[in-house]
């Protein structure tokens, strides 16, 4: 099992199967946006706080 967790809190954010689970539900919960004139700028940050993916027994 593969979980995504907080860095700074702990929290955990997501669980999966996999990694691609994992991402697959955080890019639902978390979503972010481009800016019109350049699509390699990010408005703000993509998740709430730095993430850890840890694999988990």
């Amino acid at each position: 099992m593969i979980i995504a967790i907080g860095k700074d809190t702990g929290k955990l954010y997501a669980k999966g199967n996999n990694r691609k689970e994992v991402f697959r539900y955080l890019d639902k919960q978390y979503k972010y946006s481009t800016r019109r004139d350049n699509e390699n700028n990010y408005d703000g940050y993509v998740y709430p706080e730095p993430l850890l993916i840890r694999r988990v027994e």
